[in-house]
């Protein structure tokens, strides 16, 4: 089954990267990023992730094409229902690294037990405002773009989190992604992008105006998206970031989720000799690829 972040057209939503790029063995886009001022470039996958390929022949042709591209590094994140198989991976020339869990909402499974002030929010998140889901219309759009914008000046939001305006004006026409959103009297005021399947529903980004977040707009938004399909689909709720926020996000998408699933990602160095050439230079050993960093 398909997601929208395998479709090529996906990977034209993160030019902010580098070059989308086709690749033998692999549907989804590889994005092809230049490494600073110098000669080279490396790959990553879709974010926050992808199907990855899933046979010996598929994951040796990606290896292939990608030396043919002379990238110096890969990495991509596999969609969290996707079962990897390690040896495969590694015996391909790839690491097999665990990331953090991301919350999710199986429809088998009970719904979440909830206290007495999570009740209390809920109902007056519903009574204050109404939810309505539609694809995503470019003026809606717009908007999110701009509230996202205020959260990337404010928050401490990875380099991969911080999406610019164009990301989401360009998912107007991606297949599967819908709005959900929150409006008050005075109109529109949140929303979260989803991207659905027949079976699924990835929760992409949320953002909104600021009195969204003081008066429990995203309250309302996890519960009518749970409302909508959390009888029918497996609901993904995303990670929890690093820094002062996680904390809190946590606690709030514990409140929505009835489970857990891991993510994984697969990383190589496809040439050492250059990758440790660049490192001495530039970047942080402590990171993949060691040229790089966090902001990088």
């Amino acid at each position: 089954m398909k997601l929208p972040y395998d479709l090529s057209c996906y990977g034209h939503t993160l030019r902010h990267h580098g070059t989308p790029t086709q690749l033998s063995g692999w549907e989804a886009s590889l994005i092809r990023r230049a490494i600073g001022d110098t000669a080279y470039f490396d790959g990553i996958g879709p974010w926050p992730y992808a199907t990855l390929p899933d046979t010996i022949e598929q994951i040796d042709s990606l290896h292939t094409a990608m030396r043919e591209q002379d990238l110096v590094s890969f990495s991509a994140c596999a969609r969290p229902d996707q079962s990897i198989n390690a040896d495969i991976w590694r015996n391909s020339g790839f690491e097999v690294i665990p990331l953090k869990p991301h919350f999710v909402h199986h429809p088998r499974l009970p719904f979440p037990q909830r206290s007495a002030k999570t009740r209390a929010n809920l109902s007056k998140a519903r009574r204050y405002w109404k939810t309505e889901l539609s694809s995503p219309l470019l003026p809606a759009l717009e908007e999110f773009a701009r509230w996202h914008a205020v959260l990337n000046q404010r928050k401490d939001m990875s380099l991969f989190t911080r999406l610019p305006p164009d990301h989401f004006r360009n998912l107007v026409n991606l297949p599967g992604c819908h709005l959900m959103t929150a409006h008050d009297e005075d109109g529109f005021a949140a929303a979260v992008i989803l991207m659905v399947t027949d079976h699924e529903v990835h929760c992409h980004a949320q953002a909104g105006a600021n009195h969204a977040y003081t008066r429990r707009a995203f309250y309302a938004l996890y519960d009518a998206i749970l409302e909508h399909w959390g009888k029918s689909h497996t609901i993904y709720l995303g990670g929890v970031p690093g820094g002062a926020d996680g904390p809190g996000i946590e606690r709030f998408k514990r409140r929505f989720a009835n489970g857990t699933s891991d993510i994984t990602m697969v990383r190589t160095i496809l040439n050492p000799q250059v990758s440790t050439q660049l490192a001495q230079t530039r970047g942080d050993p402590k990171w993949f690829p060691p040229y790089r960093s966090r902001v990088e």
